[in-house]
């Protein structure tokens, strides 16, 4: 096997415990939780992956970068839904 050596900035777990998503340099990556293989690449940014987040019933992934770009995916076919510019602080 061969091995890929990230690193991740951010990363979170569905509900379920099935599927992490990992932040890296520019894009997102989910994991079967299992066998630890890679089964999709998500959102590609602008900047530097700071945050992930699944939503409760597990359909939904939200990353955001470091130029303020938040990004809104399907977790089941890393199909981007919604791109948000521009937010700055909290």
């Amino acid at each position: 096997m061969r091995w890929k050596l990230l690193t991740a900035f951010a990363a979170a777990f569905t509900p379920d415990g099935k599927q992490y998503f990992v932040g890296t340099d520019s894009s997102v990556t989910s994991f079967d939780a299992e066998t630890k293989r890679e089964r999709a690449r998500y959102a590609t940014h602008p900047g530097r992956v700071i945050a992930v987040a699944v939503s409760p019933n597990g359909k939904l992934v939200a990353s955001s970068c470091s130029s303020g770009e938040v990004q809104i995916c399907e977790a089941d076919t890393a199909k981007v839904l919604h791109t948000l510019k521009g937010h700055r602080g909290a």
